[in-house]
C-alpha cells in the first residue's frame, strides 16, 4: 500500500503477472497485477515464454473470452490470434530443453515437482546502484502439453530462484490442482 509520499511499503512490494494460457495454450490471459521496469516488462516475458511453449508462435494476449448482457446473451466473442512466428519450432524446442534444465538442475529447482513438469528461466534485474536486484521467474507447465505461463517479478527480491520461483510454484500448484 502506498504511503503518504506515494511509495510502496516493504511488505507490499511484490508485483507479478499471472497469465493463464495465452492464445493457443487454451485460455485467455488473466491478469492479477504487474509492475514494469525499464525496457523489459513482465507481459513481454510472459508472451515470449508462451511463444516458446507454443512451438514458436507468438500470440496476441486478450483478457476476456466474451462480453454478455445482463441476461446472459453473448454480444462479443474474443478469439485467439497470432502475431506470427517468433522462432522456428526447432528453436522453441531447444529453448524448452534449456528451460527444463533450469528446473531440473539449476536455479529454477523451487518449481520442481513430480506432479507436473515445468520449463523456466530465472534471473535478476539491476535497477539502481546500491539496491537489491529485482527477482524474475518465467515458465510454463506442463512441458508436454502447456496450459499455463507464469511470470513473476519480486521487486528488490534478489535471486529469481530464491524469491520469484517459490511464488511461481504456488501459482502452478493452484492451477494444476484444478
Amino acid at each position: 500500500r502506498p504511503d503518504s509520499g506515494g511509495n510502496i511499503a516493504k511488505p507490499f512490494i511484490m508485483s507479478f503477472w499471472i497469465l493463464v494460457g495465452i492464445g493457443v495454450l487454451g485460455l485467455p490471459a488473466t491478469t492479477v497485477r504487474c509492475m514494469a521496469f525499464k525496457d523489459t516488462k513482465a507481459m513481454h516475458n510472459a508472451m515470449i515464454t508462451a511463444a516458446i511453449a507454443n512451438g514458436g508462435t507468438l500470440m496476441k494476449p486478450y483478457f476476456l473470452n466474451s462480453v454478455e448482457t445482463a441476461g446472459g446473451e453473448e454480444i462479443k466473442k474474443f478469439m485467439p490470434a497470432s502475431y506470427g512466428s517468433l522462432m522456428t519450432a526447432g528453436e522453441a524446442e531447444g529453448l524448452t530443453e534449456l528451460m527444463r534444465t533450469v528446473v531440473t538442475e539449476g536455479t529454477g529447482s523451487a518449481v520442481r515437482t513430480d506432479a507436473y513438469t515445468v520449463a523456466a528461466k530465472t534471473g535478476s534485474a539491476e535497477f539502481e546502484t546500491g539496491k537489491e536486484t529485482h527477482a524474475w521467474f518465467t515458465g510454463f507447465a506442463p512441458v508436454e502439453n502447456p496450459k499455463l505461463v507464469v511470470t513473476v517479478l519480486v521487486e528488490e527480491g534478489g535471486s529469481g530462484g530464491k524469491a520469484a520461483a517459490p511464488i511461481a510454484r504456488q501459482l502452478f500448484d493452484i492451477y494444476m490442482a484444478r
